[in-house]
């Protein structure tokens, strides 16, 4: 039964915006009238509402309170401060990403987004690297602590907010701390691809 305009869709699908219920009517129209009963074991409507709402994930993503907002990918760079040199362990303080701090694209991650992408990078990633390009090597420097701050602290007489993606680097290599302290390196810089919400 493909739907003729957005007015007959599920109580549902009128949750998405305008747009978004049309992307959801077009994906289960088209998939309905391709159905293949020898293709899938699912039912001509049950394949047509799996389509639609595959379609609708791909671009829009349901909010805790029930909303959908659009999503755009794309490629970011965050760039931020070193907050504290330990001399005698050699460890590096730097924020990775503050939360909510809006950066020169006018873009900004919540506290949630960053700790999903912490646990990402020591889950999947890991790896250093010398102005986004030359990889360090873990004889050279490595990960030392990663956290998220539970409230607001301060470091190295720097205020941190709470929500906070904070990396600790041990650097073993003699040429990368002189360059640390000699101020070559002035903070991280954290590259990644973002999910882009339009408000």
């Amino acid at each position: 039964m493909p739907y003729r305009s957005v007015k007959e869709l599920p109580e549902g699908v009128k949750a998405l915006p305008v747009e978004g219920q049309e992307l959801w009517m077009k994906a289960f129209n088209s998939a309905f009238e391709n159905w293949d009963k020898d293709k899938t074991d699912f039912s001509q409507e049950s394949y047509a509402f799996a389509v639609a709402w595959a379609a609708i994930k791909k671009k829009y993503r349901q909010k805790p309170d029930g909303s959908w907002v659009l999503i755009k990918e794309d490629t970011k760079e965050w760039e931020e401060d070193i907050l504290k040199i330990d001399n005698e362990k050699r460890l590096v303080y730097g924020i990775v990403y503050t939360p909510n701090k809006v950066d020169v694209d006018g873009d900004f991650a919540d506290a949630d987004t960053i700790l999903e992408a912490a646990h990402n990078f020591l889950l999947n990633h890991r790896a250093l690297k010398s102005m986004h390009t030359e990889a360090i090597s873990k004889e050279d420097a490595g990960i030392a602590e990663s956290y998220i701050v539970p409230e607001d602290i301060s470091i190295g007489g720097n205020k941190v907010k709470k929500g906070t993606w904070i990396l600790v680097i041990k650097i073993f290599n003699d040429a990368l701390w002189e360059a640390i302290k000699k101020g070559k390196y002035k903070g991280y810089s954290f590259g990644g691809r973002a999910l882009r919400e339009e408000m």
